[in-house]
This record gives structure tokens, sequence and C-alpha cells, in this order.
């Protein structure tokens, strides 16, 4: 009598190394993954940066002779915020980065609004698609003013 398949100790085996096989490499990948995560959510929640709020407010253009982009930056946290950069955007994507604005020191106190004064060319306040005003300490609290919320005064 002739029997043909496998021995059941050695289909027990295939399967025991089979699924350790599986477990491991799943194991690895999951290990890698939440090294990851928990890598990127270190560098992202700085937990002073809760309170590090602010707002851009009352965004206006002047193309009348001095053609400045003029608008408040409100701290509305309980931390004063750094001001690193402040980035225009056009719409073909190009970009004007200010670091140092006119009349700004950069640094706004918790409770404090601060002006900010932008001169552009008056050509470009068209084709503004966005103005994103980035903090040192916390980039990820970056604002940002859209286009239509610009007011424009000639």
């Amino acid at each position: 009598m002739y029997r043909k398949g496998l021995s059941p100790l050695i289909a027990v085996v295939l399967l025991i190394a089979f699924t350790l096989a599986i477990g491991g490499f799943l194991s690895s990948w999951l290990q890698e993954i939440v090294h990851t995560q928990a890598d990127t959510a270190t560098e992202n929640a700085d937990a002073g940066c809760i309170y590090a709020t602010f707002n851009a407010e009352d965004p206006t253009f002047n193309a009348s002779g001095s053609s400045k982009l003029v608008f408040d930056i409100s701290n509305t946290g309980t931390r004063d915020v750094n001001i690193k950069q402040i980035i225009i955007t056009a719409m073909n994507m190009s970009r004007l980065v200010y670091t140092s604005p006119e009349n700004f020191t950069g640094t706004v106190c918790a409770g404090d609004k601060m002006p900010v004064v932008l001169t552009i060319d008056s050509a470009i306040i068209p084709n503004i698609s966005r103005v994103r005003i980035i903090p040192y300490d916390c980039p990820q609290n970056a604002d940002e003013i859209k286009r239509d919320e610009i007011t424009h005064y000639n």
C-alpha cells in the first residue's frame, strides 16, 4: 500500500516554519513603521507649539505709489512667536521670500498684534496665490493668507 502526501509530522513542521517566517517578516516591517512614525511625531510635537499660535489678519494692498502689502500678525497663543520668513507665492509658482520685512522685528509677544509691511511690485500682486508666514520654533504652525483675502486699494 502506497500513500501519497506528506506525513503529519512533516506537515506540522512546515506549517510552523512558514508561520515563523511570516511572523518575522511582519515583525521587522512593523518595527520600522513604528520607529519612523515615532520619529516624525517627536519632530512635529514640540509641546510648546500648542501655545504658539498666531493669525495673519486684515491683508491689504495699496497699488497707488507705495505698492505695499500690509497685514497684522496677531499672537493668539500664550507663547511668543518668532517669525522665520514670509513667503509670497505667485500663480506661476515663482516666490518672493522675506526674512526681515520692513518695520518688523520678527517676534510677536503673546497676546500682541504686530503690523507687517512688505514692499512689492504692483504687477505681482494680481498674481499672488498665497502668502505664508512661517515661525522658527514651530514651522507646522505656519499661517497663510490666500489670494481672495487680500483687499486692494488704489
